[in-house]
């Protein structure tokens, strides 16, 4: 229980104070309670802080959150839903292939709203050419830049790309699914048992408010200093090498680690994406 001395002490820190929270029973709620209860649970931190601003970090979050998606018909704009097909059993335990679970593709006209919004964000695309549509991202970031509060600041660590660059791919490029950190199958297989996730949008989150910056993870990386910290790493190897102490192994780690984390071609091809409230 913290008393209002605690609340006085902590108030007068200068500088980020981390705060931690245990949600377990807020997350075993429905939906629509969890979120009510999470936003009342915030708020009465940040009165009880003090705090009139924070920082977002939102890593490798924003490409899991439900999207829809559209293919360019001949003549106008389709969506793309999933149906029973009723001559086929769904076996969510099963592991199937294709689209064996009994799912499949059912392409629909888009409403004229979701159509107009898609012609807004792609031209001259050809038919057959899917997009993703991220409601559920845009609706994340209004929430998260009005949580941040002035003077704060919104992070999305992600793979991401325009909707433009995506039109151009094969949609099995950008939506993937996972499962126990490795690729998965198809999205109708295993139902309910691999994330489905899509390369983020960067032009429809940009629609809710423009980017401060937009940089890949490993410029990130090394504007925060990270070649300090591995030269450092380098250092304290070196004069430790032939101890294989702890210390030792902690600086190797950080020079290995340091190589994945600005890796081009892997992780270090993340896209940071920053707004500042």
């Amino acid at each position: 229980m913290r008393t209002e001395a605690d609340v006085h002490r902590a108030r007068t820190v200068t500088g980020p104070r981390p705060v931690g929270v245990e949600s377990t029973s807020i997350r075993r709620q429905p939906g629509g309670e969890r979120r009510q209860d999470m936003a009342r649970l915030r708020l009465r931190l940040c009165a009880l802080y003090g705090i009139a601003s924070c920082v977002g970090l939102a890593n490798e979050l924003v490409d899991n959150l439900a999207f829809r998606v559209l293919e360019r018909g001949p003549d106008a704009w389709l969506e793309v839903r999933a149906a029973v097909d009723g001559r086929r059993r769904i076996d969510v335990d099963s592991t199937p292939t294709g689209n064996s679970t009994g799912v499949v593709e059912l392409l629909v006209p888009a409403d004229d709203r979701l159509a107009e919004y898609a012609d807004r964000l792609v031209s001259d695309v050809p038919v057959g050419a899917r997009i993703p549509v991220q409601d559920a991202a845009a609706g994340w970031l209004r929430r998260a830049l009005d949580t941040a509060g002035r003077g704060g600041r919104v992070v999305c660590i992600d793979y991401a790309a325009t909707t433009t660059m995506l039109a151009h791919r094969p949609w099995t490029d950008w939506l993937r699914t996972y499962a126990g950190h490795e690729r998965g199958g198809h999205p109708f297989d295993r139902l309910g048992a691999q994330d489905i996730t899509a390369d983020v949008c960067v032009d429809q989150l940009a629609r809710i408010r423009p980017l401060t910056t937009d940089r890949t993870q490993a410029e990130w990386l090394t504007d925060l200093g990270i070649e300090d910290l591995v030269e450092e790493g380098r250092r304290i190897w070196t004069e430790r090498a032939h101890l294989g102490d702890l210390e030792a192994m902690r600086a190797r780690s950080r020079i290995t680690e340091a190589e994945a984390l600005l890796d081009p071609n892997g992780l270090g091809a993340f896209r940071v994406l920053e707004w500042t409230t």
